[in-house]
C-alpha cells in the first residue's frame, strides 16, 4: 500500500478534530505558546480557517483547551509588534489599514496607535508607507464604499460604513461633498428622505399587531424605522402616536400594581418561572422603571409577584461559572452578552460586575475551567446495596419500579468515586469531544435542539467510575437508547 501526503489546505471540509489536534500539536511543541504569528509560521492551516470555524482566534484556542490569557499592552514589545504589523502588511499585499490589521493581526491597532503615537508612525515604524488623504485615489475609496454594502445586502449607511470599512467616512464627504454624493459616484442607491406618512404607517402596524400597544420598546422590535427619527419628526413619542390615531402611553402612575405583577408572572413563565431583568425587557409589556419606582427594587418586584429573586450578592462564583457552561453547553460555542440572557438563569450584567467586564468574566471561566483538578471525582469509598442510578439509567429506573423490580446491581460494590458529575468534569469532557454526541455527531452548534449529556461508558451501578476515561458526551437521543449497558 503506498502512503501519500494530505494537502488539507486543499481540502474543501477539514474536520475540527483535524483542526483543534493540529493546533494543540504546535502549542505543544512551542512551551506552550498559542499565539496567531507562532501557529501561521508552523502549523498545517490557515489562521482564518481557525476564526471562520470557531467565530475567533480566542475561541479556538478555548475550544482546545489551551487557556488563553489576554496579553498586556504593557509586556509586548515595540519590536514584536511591529513584526506582526509587517507579516499582515506582507499578507495584503504591502496594504494594511486599521481595519485589515484588526481583522488579522494579532494584537489590536489602538494598542499599535498608543505605543508608537498613532496609526501613521506606527506603519513608518514598521517601514511601511502610510497612507494619507492625497494619496487614496477616488476609486480607492468608491472601491471600498461598493465592498461594505455589498458586504451588508447592498445596505450602507454613514454608521454601518464607519464600523466596516477601510477609511473615515469625513474623508469620503470631504472628496465628494455629500454622504449622497458619494454613493452616487459608487453607483449605489442613495437613501430617500422617509415622509411622515411611511412612518405614521409603520406605527400603525405595530400598533395593530400588537392590541393597540405600541411603546417605544415595541417598536424598536418590530417597526421598520428608527425610533429617534420618528420622536424627532413629531417631537416626541407621544405626539407620534396622536398622529397616528392611538392614545398616548399611559404613565407610570396609571398602571397599576396588579397589572405589573400579572405580566412579570407572565413574562417569567416563558424562562421556566425564574426571569432576570434584561430576560423582562426583552418580552414584558411594559419597561423596568415602574417595577423600580413601585416596588423598590427589582427583586423585590419578583419577590412581590411570588417568583425567586435572583440576587447576585448571594451566588458564589461556583454557581455563576456552572450557569455559564449550562449556556456555553446549549450553544456549543462561546456565548456572546447579547444572547447570554435569553438562554442564562443570571444577567450577564450579574458576570460583568463581579469580575470586571463580561470578557474577563468569560477569562476567569476558562482559567478555572481548564484549571489543574484531579481527572476523578473522588469521595470516600462506600459500601452501595443500591447504588445511585446513572443518567441514562432513568428510564430503566422508572420501569423497574412499575414492576416491582430493581435493575441488577452488585451487592457491597466499593466506590472510590461520586456518581454526580461536576460542571468542572463535564466541561472537560464535552470540550474533550468537541462539543457533539460521540455516537452520532450531532452538535447544539449546528442544531440547537441538540442537547448534550456526559454519561458513564460503564455504568456507575455497575462498578463504573467518575473519571474522564469512563465518561463520554451523548446527545439526548443517544443516551437514553443506550440503557444500561456496558
Amino acid at each position: 500500500m503506498k502512503f501519500q501526503l494530505t494537502n488539507y489546505r486543499q481540502q474543501k471540509i477539514i474536520s475540527d478534530e483535524v483542526l483543534i489536534a493540529d493546533l494543540r500539536k504546535v502549542a505543544e511543541a512551542n512551551g506552550g505558546d498559542d499565539s496567531r504569528t507562532l501557529y501561521d509560521a508552523k502549523g498545517e492551516f490557515s489562521v482564518s480557517t481557525f476564526e471562520k470555524r470557531f467565530g475567533s482566534w480566542y475561541d479556538a484556542l478555548v475550544v482546545a483547551g489551551l487557556n488563553p490569557r489576554p496579553k498586556t499592552q504593557r509586556n509586548i514589545s515595540d519590536e514584536v509588534l511591529l513584526a506582526d504589523l509587517r507579516r499582515v502588511a506582507e499578507a495584503n499585499g504591502g496594504n494594511v489599514s486599521m481595519r485589515t490589521y484588526n481583522e488579522n493581526g494579532e494584537f489590536s491597532s489602538r494598542t499599535l496607535a498608543n505605543r508608537l503615537g498613532s496609526w501613521n508612525d506606527a506603519l513608518k515604524a514598521a517601514g511601511l508607507a502610510p497612507k494619507t488623504q492625497g494619496n487614496i485615489s477616488d476609486e480607492d475609496l468608491l472601491t471600498d464604499l461598493r465592498k461594505v454594502a455589498e458586504a451588508n445586502g447592498g445596505n450602507i449607511s454613514k454608521s454601518i460604513y464607519e464600523m466596516n470599512g477601510e477609511f473615515r467616512k469625513e474623508t469620503i464627504i470631504r472628496r465628494f461633498g455629500s454622504w449622497n454624493d458619494s454613493l452616487k459616484a459608487a453607483g449605489l442607491p442613495v437613501r430617500i428622505r422617509i415622509s411622515d406618512e411611511d412612518l405614521l404607517k409603520d406605527l400603525h402596524k405595530v400598533g395593530d399587531a400588537n392590541g393597540g400597544n405600541v411603546s417605544e420598546r415595541i417598536y424598536k422590535k418590530n417597526g421598520a424605522y428608527r425610533t429617534s427619527t420618528i420622536r424627532g419628526r413629531f417631537g416626541n413619542w407621544n405626539k407620534a402616536l396622536i398622529a397616528s390615531g392611538f392614545s398616548p402611553s399611559q404613565s407610570r402612575n396609571s398602571i397599576s400594581s396588579d397589572d405589573l405583577l400579572e405580566d412579570l408572572r407572565k413574562s417569567a413563565s416563558k424562562f421556566g418561572g425564574r426571569i432576570t431583568l434584561e430576560q423582562y425587557n426583552s418580552v414584558g409589556k411594559f419597561s423596568a422603571k415602574p417595577f423600580k419606582e413601585r416596588f423598590g427594587s427589582w427583586s423585590k418586584a419578583l419577590i412581590s409577584a411570588g417568583l425567586e429573586a435572583n440576587l447576585a450578592r448571594n451566588l458564589s462564583d461556583d454557581e455563576l461559572f456552572e450557569n455559564l457552561e449550562e449556556v456555553w453547553l446549549k450553544l456549543g460555542r462561546q456565548p456572546k452578552y447579547v444572547e447570554f440572557e435569553t438562554l442564562s438563569r443570571f444577567s450577564g450584567a450579574t458576570y460583568a460586575a463581579r469580575f470586571g467586564s463580561w470578557k474577563k468574566a468569560i477569562e476567569k471561566f476558562v482559567e478555572v475551567a481548564n484549571g489543574e483538578s484531579s481527572e476523578a471525582e473522588l469521595d470516600e469509598p462506600t459500601e452501595n446495596s443500591h447504588p445511585s442510578i446513572d443518567s441514562n439509567e432513568d428510564s430503566i429506573v422508572a420501569k423497574a419500579a412499575e414492576a416491582n423490580t430493581l435493575p441488577s446491581v452488585e451487592v457491597g460494590m466499593k466506590h472510590k468515586t461520586k456518581r454526580e458529575i461536576s460542571w468542572r468534569m463535564r466541561w472537560k469532557v464535552i470540550s474533550r469531544d468537541y462539543y457533539k454526541c460521540v455516537a452520532c455527531g450531532r452538535a447544539p452548534a449546528k442544531d440547537p435542539s441538540v442537547e448534550l449529556h456526559v454519561d458513564h461508558i460503564k455504568p456507575w451501578s455497575k462498578g463504573g467510575e467518575t473519571v474522564l476515561e469512563n465518561l463520554q458526551t451523548l446527545c439526548g437521543t443517544c443516551n437514553l437508547g443506550k440503557g444500561n449497558l456496558e
